[in-house]
C-alpha cells in the first residue's frame, strides 16, 4: 500500500491582526506589516516564532540593513549559536556571518523589530546548521571525537542584526567583518524593511 502525502494550504493572514503577511515565494517566515509577528507554516498551520531587533549605535552616517539570523541558546550556558536565516552566496570564500558572530560572542541588546524580509531558512534547517557551527567552534587542541561532542538546542528565536552598507560591503557591527554585497541576492529586499 502506498502512502499518499497531503498538502495543506496555509492563510499568509496574520493570526494576531488579521492582516497580509510579507514574503516572496522562497521564504520560509513571514512576518506581519502590521503587527511585526513572524510565523513560520507547519502541517497546516502558522507557528509562531519569537522575533526580537539588536540595536547598535550607528559608526558615520551609512545605511543599515537588517539581516535575519536564527539564534539559539544551548544547555550548560554556553554562548548562543547564531545561524543565517538569509540566502548568502560563497560563503566558503567570505565565510557564514552568524558563525562569525556566533565567535565574536557580542552581548546583544535588544529593542523593537523592524519589518521581517527574506529568512528562508527553516527552524528544522536552522537547527542543523547550528550543529555544524558548534563542532567548528570545537578546540581541535582537545582531540575531541565527534561521538563526545553534544549538543542540547534549548530554545530558537529569529534576531535582525543591523549591518552597515558601505560601499561595496555590508559591515558586521561587532566584528567590522565585510561582505561584499553582491552574495546577498536578496538585498533590495533587505534595505526595503530596514
Amino acid at each position: 500500500m502506498t502512502q499518499r502525502s497531503q498538502i495543506k494550504a496555509v492563510s499568509l493572514k496574520c493570526p494576531d491582526c488579521g492582516n497580509a503577511m510579507d514574503g516572496l515565494d522562497t521564504d520560509a517566515l513571514f512576518g506581519c506589516r502590521d503587527c511585526a509577528a513572524v510565523f513560520e507554516p507547519a502541517e497546516g498551520r502558522l507557528d509562531r516564532v519569537p522575533f526580537q531587533a539588536v540595536v547598535v549605535e550607528p559608526i558615520g552616517g551609512a545605511p543599515f540593513v537588517h539581516l535575519p539570523f536564527w539564534v539559539f541558546n544551548v544547555e550548560n550556558g554556553r554562548t548562543a549559536i547564531i545561524v543565517d536565516a538569509f540566502d548568502y552566496r560563497r560563503r566558503q570564500y567570505f565565510g557564514a556571518p552568524g558563525l562569525h558572530l556566533t565567535q565574536t560572542k557580542p552581548a546583544l541588546t535588544l529593542g523593537p523589530p523592524p519589518r521581517l524580509a527574506g529568512a528562508v531558512l527553516r527552524r528544522k534547517e536552522a537547527e542543523d546548521l547550528a550543529r555544524f557551527h558548534f563542532l567548528a567552534m570545537g578546540d581541535p587542541s582537545h582531540h575531541e571525537r565527534i561521538e563526545d561532542l553534544s549538543l542540547v538546542l534549548l530554545d530558537a528565536r529569529v534576531v535582525s542584526i543591523p549591518f552597515q552598507r558601505r560601499d561595496r560591503h555590508l559591515v558586521d557591527p561587532f566584528s567590522c567583518a565585510e561582505y561584499p554585497v553582491w552574495a546577498f541576492p536578496d538585498l533590495d529586499r533587505f534595505t526595503k524593511a530596514s
